[in-house]
């Protein structure tokens, strides 16, 4: 005799007032490693912590997933009463499906809920009790009025590696001010110079009154170095460089769009941060220029002017707390 067990995933319905979609998912041939529709559907609904799906909506979300080799494409299209009203597609190099998996879900998170990348509200910490730098003189007992003694070691607060999360926040890489999210990693290469990589995702913003029927988003990865300036007890102020490369992605509401996916980006920054550090913990604060290399023009064909172009001198500023080792 066999037994059976199954399992069924329960999630909360959709919050009152929120809108639901309708979803299907297509695997084409080569994908069959990937997760089914009820899967994903439960994926998405673990990310937005409720079930926002229904057989009766009007909005309908066309999820597919194609393989060429080790190339995953995966496209979303939005349509609303049979109309399409925007597409997106994302890609990812890789053995299995996990990584296009992932970003699809992700992906159909945002455009339930563009507040789902944020994640749930930080809890304030309560700071931590300064540690004295230096301790009091220690002098040998047979001599009570020495007037030199020695002193403990004051501890190096460079760290030699220190990987975090991050918020950021720029204006002129996206058509209003955008907020975003990332991870951050840096370290010591040999003192006073440190190295510092991040990712940062900048989800889309818009549709707008400046920008109707489209909104745009930018994800990159910048790797630099930077230059400390002092050690001030516990905290080190630094100037920094680096060069950024990503991709700008326009989502297109109520228009088809004549040649979508995303564009290579590229920039630069320089600027200044600080660090305060409480090893192994520390907070990192940072406000940059960013120097835009490619600067893409959206436009409406047969319309009269550009729909969007980035500024070619923008801001970009960053908080993060993490650990050192």
């Amino acid at each position: 005799m066999q037994a059976v067990l199954a399992c069924t995933f329960v999630f909360q319905a959709a919050p009152a007032g929120a809108q639901t979609f309708g979803f299907s998912w297509e695997q084409r041939p080569g994908t069959e490693g990937c997760p089914d529709e009820p899967t994903l559907a439960a994926d998405i609904a673990n990310r937005l912590g409720y079930n926002p799906f229904s057989t009766t909506a009007g909005t309908i979300l066309e999820g597919s997933v194609d393989r060429q080799d080790r190339h995953w494409t995966a496209r979303v299209q939005t349509r609303s009463e049979g109309e399409l009203i925007g597409a997106r597609e994302v890609s990812a190099d890789a053995d299995d499906c996990g990584a296009i998996a992932a970003a699809v879900a992700l992906l159909i998170a945002l455009i339930v809920d563009p507040t789902a990348a944020h994640g749930p509200e930080q809890v304030p910490v309560e700071p931590v009790a300064p540690v004295p730098v230096c301790p009091p003189p220690v002098c040998p007992p047979a001599e009570p009025n020495c007037a030199v003694c020695e002193h403990e070691p004051i501890a190096d607060n460079s760290g030699s590696l220190r990987i975090s999360p991050l918020v950021v926040a720029s204006a002129g890489l996206l058509p209003r001010l955008a907020m975003g999210f990332g991870l951050s990693g840096g370290g010591t290469i040999a003192s006073p110079v440190t190295w510092l990589l991040r990712v940062v995702v900048l989800p889309e913003v818009g549709p707008s009154e400046a920008v109707p029927d489209f909104a745009f988003g930018l994800s990159f990865a910048s790797a630099g170095a930077c230059v400390e300036l002092a050690h001030l007890d516990m905290f080190v102020p630094s100037a920094c460089a680096s060069i950024m490369a990503g991709v700008i992605h326009a989502v297109v509401y109520r228009r088809e769009p004549t040649v979508p996916g995303d564009r290579f980006w590229m920039g630069g920054t320089a600027g200044l941060d600080g660090r305060l550090v409480a090893s192994p913990l520390f907070v990192h604060m940072s406000i940059e220029g960013v120097i835009a290399f490619t600067r893409h023009r959206f436009f409406v064909e047969g319309g009269p002017d550009k729909v969007f172009q980035q500024e070619r001198i923008a801001l970009l500023g960053s908080v993060d707390v993490g650990l050192e080792f």
